[in-house]
């Protein structure tokens, strides 16, 4: 049948224009087309009633050498390649009035279009597009005033939001300016707007403005964005560097974990001796150093990452004084914990492996992509913190900034611009009870970049701005507190024994934050549904306005979806250590994956959480194999993608996403499961939360010696006829139509899925039947004949329209194609269910 919109697999979620700002069908992909391009315009042709567009739009697309169309239009802006697997189409929507404004961008509206590759490579298939679109348009200059624009120098400019360059340092123009159409500007400008005063995207004023970015050379301020309409009238000023994260007593240095999560040391915090906090030091790989001429002594600088302040000349502005330090041989940057040299190490190790990961084991490099940004990544170990009081260094804090391409200028400082954009991560100290270089006290440094966790969230940042040109989410500070939580937590002490429930929620435990907590529920008011999860962005939160509090939702969301697909597994009571490593080690794959699928904020901003859910999804889906060292432990092979999408959309509902419609009634502030969302139990009644036991229940899956329709287990007999019936739940609102079908291993173990070691039941009863919204349906009997005693499993599959298992093939999952060990598979699915029986 033809692909069509309608389709109840199709899932979509709608803004205030009352047209589509999401349409996802994971299940359900769009495989019409010879190309990407005429892919995605069949694609847009189906959906173009649900995103509101026209064909003379669509058909821009196809004849963009054409006469200029005027009105809104669209173009092509970017594309995106990740990993050979998936790739982004990006789309701009534009606008023009006849005989006067030629067409320009409209800043923050168009379409993301995601395209992945079947495994073979040889099959593109559409799973979702996300819009922004702006569908009406209000422009403020009237045409004769327009005309008589006059030409404004960036000094002019800059005036009117009360900057006066100083003489010997003029501000630096580093991008040309562009002329776009923009909207909404005070929502950018980062200051607080009283709720009541806010209009909806579809009611706010339009204007054209000029975008363009400049820095002060010789000085430390860090570079801006500039808004202005055309006019000269300011809009918004953005400094391109994040809220400066303000954290708590302290860290360590060259701790492959701090001294609280690797020991439950909580002696050895941040104003601790270095007596105590010495022997929690370990041997640390710096990979990738450059080697210097003979005689030179090394640095702590490689083609990923570079410690600032090396070489001749001034130092990097923003420098407090403390030179890196150099080493004659490589393995010899050994030094005690409180100094500022050990920061510096400690700094190269943990960003130099995180992007190394990134690379070579996710194949998601970060810089070289279509906004210019390249490495190596620049790290100040002891550094200036501004705008703001910490100009000396000696707070407790860690920032990350854009360096906006340009030509240095002379001054007293370096700017260490180059001709193309760069990313900065400052860190200041983690702790300041010895109070480093005042008077009376010794100068006993320890740096924040000791702490593996912060720097886990500045780099959050420094994926956000290679892939989006922000350095943060408009509805989210970042993932990074998410990032630090996951990776830090295999292996933690504290999530284990006695202090798991007191001390595994918290994000930051040895630079003490007691108030930052990855395990936040929805009930207590930390969702998405309410004030801290409100779409229009954070910076009007009076309550919120760094937007930390929502970011504790993220990290709470995602936090959760670890903990459910591994990072809570055990033997017995004591963790099971692999699988939370590839848990993990998965998650941090999934959000960067994600990330670096988002394109350029000017395009298609991530608005809201919906579209961050969406975003990880796709990652899921469109990943074949993720190989490495910690997915091959529990899964040889690797991981095969497209098995955790549910569980991701689950995670986000748990915390308040997907609401249900007016006159249902909640579920206890969490958000409403998919329409239709049939399940076969295995005690967590259609939920994935954490589960060492995961096989169906008796309830759920038994078997007869006759086919009497009874309930209650009776062992299956060989030689003889036995008959599976199979219990169908649903969590959904709406009833569903399901198929039963039931798979019997002819091995034991049982083989992955799929696997010609698998044969099908014969249906004895009913196989398809209606499953009412939260109701329960028995389908069968199926019937089957062991002819050997001893250990078997059975696979029921179940598929309902709108709520496709997994392993369906029509669904073009690679894990429909592709086999997986089933631990990898059943548990992330509730449509399946497996038990092991033992035939006597």
């Amino acid at each position: 049948m033809p692909w069509t919109v309608e389709d109840p697999n199709v899932w979509i979620e709608r803004g205030p224009s009352g047209f589509a700002t999401l349409v996802r069908h994971l299940s359900y992909p769009f495989t019409d087309g010879a190309d990407e391009p005429a892919l995605a315009v069949g694609y847009l042709r189906q959906v173009k009633g649900a995103l509101g567009l026209t064909d003379v739009q669509i058909d821009a697309l196809i004849d963009q050498a054409g006469a200029e169309p005027t009105g809104t239009q669209l173009r092509w802006a970017g594309r995106i390649e990740l990993r050979g697997e998936t790739i982004v189409r990006l789309i701009q929507q534009t606008h023009s009035r006849p005989g006067l404004f030629p067409q320009t961008d409209v800043e923050g509206a168009g379409l993301r279009i995601m395209m992945h590759r079947s495994p073979d490579r040889s099959r593109l298939r559409i799973t979702s597009v996300t819009s922004t679109l702006r569908h009406h348009f209000d422009f403020g200059e009237p045409d004769s005033f327009v005309r008589r624009v006059p030409a404004l120098s960036i000094d002019d400019l800059l005036q009117r939001f009360g900057f006066t360059p100083p003489r010997e340092a003029p501000f630096v123009q580093v991008s040309p300016p562009i002329v776009i159409h923009t909207h909404e500007p005070g929502l950018r400008v980062g200051l607080p707007t009283p709720a009541n005063t806010l209009s909806t995207p579809e009611l706010g004023k339009d204007y054209r403005a000029y975008l363009f970015r400049f820095i002060p050379p010789g000085v430390d301020q860090p570079g801006y964005e500039f808004l202005a309409r055309l006019d000269g009238q300011p809009l918004a000023l953005r400094p391109l560097l994040t809220h400066a994260q303000p954290v708590a007593n302290g860290s360590g240095m060259v701790f492959e974990r701090d001294p609280v999560t690797s020991g439950a040391d909580f002696h050895a915090l941040p104003g601790a001796p270095d007596s105590r906090l010495d022997p929690h030091r370990t041997g640390a790989g710096l990979l990738e150093l450059f080697v210097p001429s003979p005689g030179a002594p090394w640095q702590l600088e490689g083609p990923r990452v570079r410690i600032e302040g090396y070489g001749p000349g001034p130092l990097p502005c923003g420098a407090v004084g403390s030179a890196p330090p150099q080493s004659p041989g490589k393995d010899g940057f050994n030094y005690t914990v409180r100094t500022n040299d050990f920061a510096a190490v400690n700094a190269y190790h943990h960003c130099q492996g995180a992007l190394r990961i990134l690379d070579e084991v996710f194949g998601l490099p970060v810089g070289g992509g279509i906004l210019g940004y390249r490495l190596p990544l620049r790290v100040m170990h002891r550094a200036a913190i501004s705008p703001g009081n910490c100009t000396d260094g000696n707070c407790v804090n860690a920032q990350a900034r854009i360096v906006p391409a340009g030509a240095t200028a002379p001054g007293p400082c370096d700017t260490g611009q180059l001709g193309w954009p760069q990313l900065q991560l400052r860190f200041a100290l983690a702790d300041l009870t010895l109070d480093p270089g005042a008077p009376g006290h010794a100068v006993t440094p320890l740096g924040m970049a000791a702490d593996m966790r912060v720097i886990w969230h500045e780099l959050c940042h420094v994926l956000i701005a290679a892939a989006t040109d922000e350095l943060e989410f408009p509805f989210a500070h970042s993932a990074g507190d998410a990032l630090a939580a996951i990776l830090c937590d295999p292996g933690s002490k504290l999530a284990e024994g006695e202090l798991e429930h007191r001390f595994r929620g918290v994000t930051y435990p040895w630079v003490s934050s007691p108030l930052r907590r990855h395990d936040r529920t929805a009930r207590q008011g930390w969702s998405w549904a309410g004030p801290l999860g409100r779409r229009e962005g954070y910076h009007e939160d009076l309550h919120d306005m760094a937007g930390y509090a929502r970011e504790q939702v993220l990290s709470s969301t995602l936090f959760r979806l670890y903990l459910a697909v591994g990072g809570d597994a055990r033997l017995g009571h004591a963790p099971e250590l692999p699988r939370r490593r590839a848990a993990s080690e998965y998650c941090f794959y999934l959000i960067a994956r994600a990330i670096a699928a988002l394109g350029p904020a000017i395009t298609v901003p991530v608005g809201d959480a919906g579209a961050f859910a969406g975003a990880l999804m796709d990652a899921d889906v469109g990943t074949t194999r993720l190989l490495g060292e910690d997915q091959s432990a529990v899964m040889p092979g690797g991981r095969v993608g497209g098995t955790l999408h549910k569980v991701i959309r689950w995670a986000f509902e748990q915390q308040g996403l997907y609401q249900p419609p007016p006159g249902i009634a909640g579920r206890a502030g969490a958000g409403a499961p998919p329409p239709v969302d049939v399940f076969i139990d295995d005690g967590r009644a259609g939920g994935y939360q954490p589960a060492q036991d995961w096989h169906a229940r008796p309830e759920a899956m038994w078997n007869r010696w006759t086919a009497d329709g009874l309930p209650g287990q009776q062992p299956p007999r060989r030689d003889q006829d036995n008959f599976v019936y199979v219990a169908l739940g649903n969590r959904g609102d709406q009833p569903g139509l399901a198929d039963v079908t039931v798979h019997q291993a002819t091995a034991a173990p049982a083989p992955s899925w799929p696997d010609p070691g698998w044969t099908p039941l014969m249906p004895a009863g009913p196989a398809s039947g209606a499953v009412p919204a939260g109701g329960r349906t028995v389908l069968g009997p199926f019937r089957w004949h062991p002819v050997v005693a001893g250990p078997i499993a059975l696979l029921g599959i179940a598929d309902a329209p709108g709520d496709l298992s997994n392993v369906n093939p029509s669904t073009l999952l690679p894990c429909a194609q592709l086999a997986s060990v089933l631990n990898e598979l059943v548990p992330y699915d509730n449509n399946l269910g497996l038990v092991e029986w033992t035939v006597i």
